[in-house]
């Protein structure tokens, strides 16, 4: 079992990283914690002199994502845990988000991860240990009208998360993609929920759902105060799953997603081999 001592967690202004970055203090681990806006995080290092490097620092720019990895590994040594958090929900459809609104979400929830995870590699790789968790969602398996591009750049995490688990385990290193449901953090506030600049009115399905999620904030089942809790507790299982849906509502959503694609295959089977070769 790695250590665990030395966490990197990028989007720690709020929701779940700030929470799991103050936990992880106050458990006596060792913290990087990377933010567009080093202000919203800076406070911390009074408090935690010596066991805590904030970092200002673009997941977008690799070469800013270079520099604070090498910051970090100047700073304590070495990192063992890298938690790829940063990201943001944009709610709409394909008609009316702009090709800059899903290329900046793509950008950030994306390619952003993959980055932060380039550069983190040969670190692990050297060592031969390290653990990279990448928060998605449940919303990268199950989607809903005005969540399509949303849940398009979870999916990619999804995939290349288990596709990378499979490629670096010879290394030692570990991966998962975390794929939470509802939690009460800032997720569907005005602050964080983006929608489409540009909406079409015609849309009334999609305007209703958007409507219904915004109602639902602060009402989601799961409790935010308890997801350090269950990170820290993932990192410490000698074996990690290729990905873990977290919360209630996100098991319910899988069970009912799962009967729907088993069902699918059933009802279609013949014609899904209709195009093998003749026996």
């Amino acid at each position: 079992m790695a250590k665990n001592n030395v966490w990197f967690v990028t989007g720690a202004s709020k929701g779940f990283g700030l929470l799991l970055v103050q936990e992880l203090l106050n458990q006596g681990k060792k913290v990087v914690a990377s933010s567009r806006n080093i202000e919203a995080i800076r406070n911390l290092n009074t408090k935690f002199e010596g066991q805590y490097l904030p970092l200002e620092m673009q997941v977008t720019d690799p070469k800013d994502v270079e520099k604070g990895i090498a910051r970090a590994i100047e700073f304590f040594g070495e990192v063992d845990v890298l938690v790829n958090n940063a990201g943001y929900g944009l709610f709409g459809t394909m008609e009316e988000l702009s090709m800059e609104e899903i290329q900046n979400m793509f950008d950030v929830n994306v390619f952003g991860v993959m980055h932060v995870s380039k550069a983190i590699l040969p670190h692990f790789r050297a060592k031969k240990n390290g653990t990279i968790l990448n928060i998605a969602s449940v919303a990268g398996s199950y989607t809903a009208a005005s969540l399509g591009l949303y849940s398009a750049t979870k999916a990619a995490v999804i995939q290349f998360s288990e596709a990378q688990k499979l490629e670096v385990e010879e290394f030692g290193i570990r991966v998962t993609a975390v794929c939470p449901g509802g939690f009460r953090t800032d997720f569907l506030d005005n602050s964080s929920m983006q929608t489409a600049q540009n909406p079409i009115e015609d849309y009334t399905l999609v305007r209703n759902t958007i409507a219904r999620y915004s109602s639902l904030n602060k009402m989601q089942g799961g409790d935010p105060d308890k997801f350090p809790k269950f990170i820290m507790d993932l990192v410490e299982l000698e074996s990690l799953p290729s990905r873990i849906y977290v919360g209630s509502d996100a098991l319910r959503m899988m069970d009912k997603r799962l009967t729907e694609i088993a069902a699918s295959i059933e009802n279609h089977k013949e014609l899904s081999k209709s195009t093998d070769f003749e026996a």
